[in-house]
């Protein structure tokens, strides 16, 4: 598969940049060389082979269950902060 002129044009339009004939010839060198792995990548066998994962196996899960707990009220949160006021937590201003 390769990608011509006319297409790297189209995706210009598409993107709405402007592309230097310079640059398409670059981009159409570029996209070519990456079509050419990517072809290269789809020639290669994946049934049976080891080194594939398959996405769809049934796998459990390693974090832990989740479990209803007690809630915790904001005047006891707001009690440890150094700076509060009332209950809510006061930071320091990060954005000026």
């Amino acid at each position: 598969m390769t990608i011509t002129r006319k297409e790297i044009l189209k995706l210009g339009d598409l993107a709405k940049i402007e592309i230097s004939e310079k640059d398409v010839e670059e981009l159409q060198k570029q996209l070519n060389k990456i079509l050419k792995f990517v072809d290269k990548i789809n020639e290669q066998p994946l049934i049976n082979n080891q080194n594939s994962i398959e996405v769809s196996a049934p796998h459990k899960s390693r974090l832990r269950p989740d479990e209803i707990t007690e809630n915790l009220d904001r005047l006891s949160i707001s009690k440890n902060s150094p700076n509060s006021s009332e209950s809510l937590i006061t930071v320091p201003l990060v954005i000026e």
